[in-house]
């Protein structure tokens, strides 16, 4: 169980850095940890004798007082979230004592970490981050990385079958996907395993496949430069006014007002620590 109430930290600052070609990462030590989850791309960085690659998809935190930077990259586009923090009346408690967290590990849910992130910058560049707020966001990001071991069920499993639905929907979310064609592809009833789907998922297949496409359009209105017609192609949209109506019936906005309104946190936040 993960423990958060006891977990008196304090959240700093935090941004994103979008890069281009080669990056390396500054070496430097600093007072704070430093949280980093790498949304697109590959980080290589070293802290004291140790070094790491952070691909796409994974977390890597770094200590307080421990020298760390990073060793040059050679990737076509990096994207990468970071979070300082510290202990309330600079505690030296570990905080692995209230919170198992691996130094580095892949996230089990990246788009869930990702909206913490985008939420706590967006605030951040408002009036409504107070100090209470980013602490519990913050704790809820350090939660979503504790909990980044996945859990795989056996093949006698309940949830084995709709795990493997899920998967299929995951990885061929830019096609045109329908119940009928995956019960085809597995050879099951359309009824029954929508049914077993359900029992796990809570919510039918035509649900999840719609909710995982505005998933990668949100992603790619924000991350992208594609405009809103090459967005619904990418997700295997029919046409574009299917995709807006879908989009706006998940999300409550059109896709033109939600890259206006989460798009900027990329536009205007880099990698520039104020320590």
């Amino acid at each position: 169980m993960v423990r958060v109430d006891n977990l008196e930290i304090v959240a700093q600052n935090a941004g994103i850095l979008i890069k281009g070609g080669l990056y390396k990462h500054s070496s430097r030590k600093i007072t704070s940890y430093e949280l980093i989850f790498v949304r697109k791309g590959c980080l290589k960085m070293f802290e004291g004798e140790k070094h790491f690659t952070i691909n796409e998809g994974e977390y890597i935190l770094l200590h307080p007082n421990i020298y760390h930077g990073g060793t040059l990259n050679n990737s076509d586009e990096l994207i990468f979230y970071w979070i300082h923090f510290k202990f309330r009346n600079n505690s030296k408690n570990n905080f692995s004592h209230f919170l198992k967290i691996p130094q580095h590990d892949k996230v089990s849910r990246p788009d869930h970490i990702t909206f913490l992130f985008r939420r706590f910058l967006e605030d951040q560049e408002s009036t409504w981050l107070t100090q209470e707020t980013a602490a519990i966001m913050l704790k809820l990001i350090l939660i979503e990385s504790a909990e980044s071991r996945n859990f795989l069920p056996s093949s006698n499993s309940k949830e084995f079958l709709p795990n493997r639905v899920n998967a299929f929907i995951r990885s061929h979310i830019k096609e045109n996907l329908s119940t009928s064609l995956i019960a085809k592809e597995f050879g099951y009833n359309p009824d029954y395993l929508g049914r077993i789907f359900k029992n796990v998922y809570r919510m039918s297949i035509s649900h999840s496949i719609q909710k995982q496409k505005i998933k990668l359009a949100s992603k790619l209105l924000i991350e992208s430069k594609m405009n809103i017609d090459q967005v619904s192609i990418e997700c295997g949209y029919r046409t574009t006014n299917y995709f807006r109506r879908i989009f706006k019936k998940l999300e409550d906005m059109s896709p033109y007002s939600y890259r206006k309104l989460y798009g900027r946190v990329h536009v205007n936040l880099y990698h520039q620590e104020r320590i």
